[in-house]
């Protein structure tokens, strides 16, 4: 068959089947014509990648039939009226050498153009020094307007446009539903007799629309997407049809189960994000049944992705949805049985009194508990964790990840942890720090559960604190009263059962509760007893607890159960000053009065030390007496205060502290009063202060 044809007809080769890859058969390769240099298909992840020709085959001539043309020489068209057919025949020729150099990749589409260019500069330059009818000449123009048209045009027309919108169509309207899609997509026309074909057919497409790897067959399909709006229009008609198609499947979870059952595995297939080369997921996703489902489609959601950004944003909606479906029915079935499972355990009711926590089941019956909590957890926690590998490894999104689990699979998550509570509020604690680290180490959408169970363990404690506040104080024999012996004990049994995790919530929890067990002694307690027994009572209390505490190494490796250890200590070392202030005051009642009463007038009445000394209450005479009763009775009155101490407080070691304290305070208090007096009357107090510390620390 010639490629010549006459008057207003266009040069056409062997159609060329660019689906199919039914190409024409080139030439005989020749010393001038070498065989083509087919391209490699086996590298990457499923995207072709060009390999150069070689330097010596790249320069080799457009086409062994027809060189590139020379200069024409005037004299060749001396019959100007058989220049058309000349031109033609030229023009046709070239044509054949193009597209004989798109298919054997020798050459290229622009040194095709600049040949064309070439031509029509030279045709033109003849033109204007000829002469001839006009006829002629008008026909000339005409070749010359087609050679003038875009050179990608030529090349759309040598591969054949009609036959690769023929094939396009083929896909979008020809192929068939597959049976058992039917139900699903009504009498829409998809484009495969089943998930093979149509992957194979969208994955020769997917080569041929990627312009910087094509296949030479396919080079005809790359000229048309870039020129031809019917092509555009097939392909988007595709997209869409395969689009809705998608989200059909997703909303079946039977035929989804089943075409999945058929997939192959998932651990390390290519990914729809092609940024980075493909690599084992971060877990192990063999069993997703969504993922397993659309591998089959990976190929075209691939083209889809490249080629319609929004046909592909829509389909990550829908595997989202789908995902949150049937990540909300297999969980909530998990949660349901968990919590059922908990619940025939029958939990006695929490009582109202003050640290029950842990008080209404065994030992045996709060490890099942656990197990079943912490199993449940390590499911909800790797299936979420899958889906946000899923989004981010896969689809390369992550946008959704907020909305990771389904809302009703997170009330079921919150129910079982407050059904667990029911037996220990030590659960509702663990649930909502082990809640808060996952949303730190893998970012996982649970902070209504942190949220809900946190307000849930605030206002238990908020609750233990108005209990110690509301308790009755009756004073018995023992001065170690029953919240703050109970304390230590519910502190132990928190610390025994934590986790590092834990540590935040428990920290708060202490702080708050020694902070309410010390206002209890000083707001209820000590107004209500004995004015001489009021501080001790604070202080026996505050060492027992202090004393029982100390000895936890978990405290004194946390800094913020320290802090509250050290303001405890800070709390007892205080009112141990003031038992020794009343103390001190009741064997030197003279002197305390005395100077006591010289403070009030200087602080509070603003009076000098000269006035001080006019009142009848503290003339020179009577500080005379005060320091002759100071002189006397200091020894007895010292060891009346150490006999005191020895008979009021039995615990030893509180009582040694005490004892240590006493002669610092006693040697303070002296300093004190001998200042005041040397101010007042211009001479100390006896014993000296020197001789006073002397006695008190025997030096």
């Amino acid at each position: 068959m010639s490629h010549i044809k006459r008057r207003g007809q266009v040069a056409q080769l062997p159609d060329l089947d660019v689906i199919n890859g039914d190409a024409p058969i080139p030439p005989t390769p020749t010393q001038n014509n070498p065989p083509p240099r087919m391209r490699s298909f086996s590298r990457g992840r499923g995207v072709p990648v060009t390999e150069a020709p070689p330097a010596e085959l790249a320069a080799q001539p457009v086409a062994a039939e027809k060189p590139a043309p020379a200069k024409p020489k005037q004299k060749e068209y001396t019959d100007v009226n058989d220049l058309p057919n000349k031109l033609e025949k030229e023009i046709s020729q070239l044509h054949s050498s193009i597209a004989q150099a798109l298919i054997t990749e020798v050459g290229t589409l622009q040194e095709s153009a600049e040949k064309l260019t070439e031509m029509n500069t030279l045709v033109s330059n003849y033109l204007k020094t000829s002469t001839g009818s006009k006829d002629v000449e008008s026909e000339v123009y005409k070749k010359l307007i087609m050679i003038n048209s875009d050179h990608k045009v030529s090349a759309t027309t040598i591969a054949n446009k009609r036959r690769v919108i023929e094939k396009l169509q083929l896909i979008i309207e020809v192929a068939a539903i597959p049976e058992k899609w039917t139900r699903v997509l009504g009498q829409s026309t998809f484009p495969a007799q089943n998930v093979g074909s149509l992957q194979s057919i969208l994955e020769e497409a997917t080569k041929a629309l990627l312009p910087e790897n094509t296949p030479p067959i396919l080079v005809g399909l790359v000229a048309a997407k870039n020129r031809e709006a019917d092509i555009n229009t097939a392909l988007m008609q595709f997209s869409n049809n395969f689009t809705r198609f998608f989200i059909n499947i997703f909303k079946s979870p039977q035929e989804l189960e089943q075409l999945a059952s058929q997939s192959k595995g998932a651990t390390n297939r290519p990914r729809i994000d092609t940024s980075q080369p493909a690599q084992p997921f971060s877990v192990n996703l063999e069993n997703h049944t969504l993922l397993r489902a659309i591998y089959s489609y990976s190929w075209i959601i691939l083209w889809i992705k490249n080629r319609y950004p929004d046909n592909f944003k829509t389909m990550v909606t829908a595997f989202h949805d789908a995902s949150k479906l049937t990540t909300q029915s297999s969980l909530i079935d998990v949660l349901e049985k968990s919590i059922k499972r908990i619940t025939e355990m029958e939990p006695t009711k929490n009582k109202n009194d003050l640290f029950s926590a842990g008080s209404n089941m065994k030992e045996a019956q709060a490890q099942e508990i656990w197990d079943i909590l912490n199993k449940t957890s390590d499911t909800i926690f790797d299936s979420s964790l899958k889906e946000k590998i899923i989004l981010m490894e896969f689809w390369g999104v992550e946008q959704y990840l907020d909305d990771l689990i389904p809302k009703a699979v997170l009330d079921k998550i919150e129910s079982m942890w407050m059904h667990a509570g029911k037996f220990d509020m030590f659960f509702i604690l663990r649930g909502a720090s082990l809640n808060n680290e996952i949303i730190s180490q893998k970012n996982l959408p649970l902070e209504s559960i942190v949220e809900a169970l946190g307000h849930k363990w605030d206002k238990y404690i908020e609750k233990q604190s108005k209990l110690i506040m509301a308790e009755k104080f009756e004073y018995k024999k023992t001065t170690t009263l029953a919240p703050c012996k109970a304390f230590p004990k519910f502190v132990h049994y928190l610390l025994s059962k934590k986790l590092e995790y834990d540590n935040e919530l428990l920290e708060d929890a202490f702080d708050k509760l020694c902070t309410a067990l010390t206002d209890w002694l000083v707001q209820i307690v000590a107004p209500k007893a004995e004015k001489k027994k009021q501080e001790r009572l604070i202080v026996v209390n505050t060492f027992y607890m202090f004393n029982k505490l100390k000895k936890s190494k978990t405290l004194k490796e946390s800094t913020g159960f320290q802090q509250t250890m050290d303001t405890m200590q800070e709390f007892m070392k205080q009112h141990i000053d003031f038992l020794l202030r009343d103390l001190v005051s009741k064997q030197w009642k003279n002197a305390t009065k005395f100077f006591t009463q010289i403070t009030t007038w200087r602080t509070e009445c603003g009076l000098s030390p000269d006035v001080v000394t006019f009142q009848p209450s503290h003339t020179d005479e009577k500080f005379q007496e005060l320091v002759k009763d100071l002189e006397k009775n200091f020894q007895s009155n010292f060891s009346a205060c150490q006999t005191v101490i020895n008979n009021k407080i039995k615990e030893t070691e509180l009582r040694e502290l005490i004892l240590k304290r006493l002669s610092p305070y006693v040697d303070e208090m002296w300093k004190e009063w001998d200042d005041f007096a040397i101010s007042c009357y211009n001479e100390g107090i006896l014993p000296t202060p020197e001789t006073v510390h002397n006695i008190m620390f025997h030096d």
